[in-house]
């Protein structure tokens, strides 16, 4: 459910953490994965990592906390505004961190097919 990704800046990396995309049977609606992404986020916080960032839904990460990763300095390789956001772990996290958000190339690969058929705004 979390792995880990790079944020780039001026030849340096800061490691953060990156929660993968959510996704429970729509007719249930019993909460799950709302279940699945509070408990997540709730270990990350002993981790000692300052950020969670995600590519998902923006209906459905703000009620956890999520803002927009653009307003906060954050940046793809790739358009995704709408979509890529972040949570951070501990009050000012986000203080001096800025840069590229880079993910694991298998995702970079397959971005595409992800946008175009997943959240198309």
């Amino acid at each position: 459910m979390f792995s880990l990704v790079d944020i780039y800046r001026d030849n340096q990396s800061i490691p953060v953490l990156s929660l993968a995309p959510c996704r429970s049977c729509r007719n249930i609606k019993q909460g799950i994965g709302s279940a699945l992404v509070r408990e997540g986020l709730r270990k990350c916080q002993d981790t000692g990592y300052p950020i969670v960032v995600v590519l998902g839904h923006p209906g459905f990460y703000p009620r956890f906390g999520f803002t927009p990763a653009g307003e906060k300095g954050l940046q793809l390789p790739f358009d995704a505004l709408r979509s890529f956001m972040v949570y951070e772990l501990s009050a000012h996290a986000l203080d001096g961190i800025r840069g590229l958000v880079a993910y694991p190339l298998n995702l970079a690969k397959n971005r595409d097919y992800f946008y175009t058929h997943r959240w198309a705004a």
